[in-house]
Order: C-alpha cells, then structure tokens, then sequence
C-alpha cells in the first residue's frame, strides 16, 4: 500500500489553508515561457516519428535493432508524457487570474519538475544501455544521440523553470 497519495493530498489540505497568507504573484510564467516548451516537444514528436520509420523500414533479418529502437521509442513515450505534463502545468500558470490558484500550481509544478530531475539520471542511463545493444547500427546510435540531447535540453529548461517557481514559493 502506498502512502504518497495521502501525504500528497495532505499537504495540499495544509496548503489550501494557508494559502491567504502566502504572497505569490499571478502569472510567474508567460506563454514564451510555454513555448520552450511546447519546442522540445515538437522536437520529441520529430524524433518519435524518426524511430517509428526506422521501425517500419528495418529488415526482418535485424530483429535486434528492431527491438532496439523500440526500446527507445518506450522510452521516449514515457519521456513525452512526464515532460508534457510539465509544459502543461506552466501553460496552465501562464492563464492563471487569481494568486492563490497559480500557488497551488506552482507547488504541484515543483513537486512533479522534482521528480522529474531525480528520474533523469536514471534514464539517460537506460537510453545508453538501449543504443549499447546495437552498436553497430548507424541509426540506432544518432537517434539514441538525439535523445539525449533532448534529455539535455529539458534538465535546463526544467531545472530553470524549478529555480524561478522555488525563488517565488520563498518570497
């Protein structure tokens, strides 16, 4: 049985009851800040679609690298998901009217921007291992190569976006 959930919506009861007293601003986020983004997310769905023709149009005879890219498309999937999330939550931020709901975004945004740092490593690490088993596949080894560019790219814009979110919450 998991407690996270309790402990979760707990502190978010205690938030909600503080919430008058705590100063925020509305709209700590813009829709710019949106569109950083909304652009590694296109860039992921470009590579998603790049690994899903490499699927299709890889020999029968290359089961290996077939369920290499695979692999990396799993990955990628699950990668989209958390990192959309993210991006939603700032758009959401971006169109907030009254303080008191932007806060309560803002602390779901830094909590979940948490999680999501303290999973990147291990990650990256998975995306190494999958582009490993098929050294010798050009195709395999450049989209591995993009991914973790793309990993890159979200751990400064997820890390930059936790400093601005954690410099307001301690105002």
């Amino acid at each position: 049985m998991s407690y996270g959930p309790k402990n979760f919506t707990r502190a978010l009861v205690l938030l909600l009851m503080i919430l008058p007293a705590w100063p925020a601003r509305a709209n700590l986020f813009s829709l710019a800040d949106h569109e950083g983004f909304h652009a590694l997310d296109e860039r992921t769905s470009s590579l998603a679609a790049d690994i899903g023709t490499l699927i299709a149009q890889a020999p029968s005879s290359a089961e290996r690298v077939r369920d290499c890219l695979v692999e990396l498309s799993g990955h990628l999937d699950a990668f989209r998901a958390q990192f959309s999330e993210l991006g939603a939550l700032v758009w959401i931020s971006s169109n907030m009217v009254e303080n008191s709901d932007e806060l309560v975004v803002l602390v779901t945004l830094f909590g979940l921007a948490q999680a999501f740092m303290n999973t990147l490593q291990i990650d990256r690490q998975a995306i190494s291992s999958a582009v490993e088993k098929c050294p010798e596949d050009r195709g395999v080894m450049a989209k591995g190569q993009a991914f973790l560019r793309i990993y890159d790219d979200a751990a400064l814009l997820v890390r930059s976006t936790m400093q601005r979110v954690g410099a307001n919450l301690a105002q």
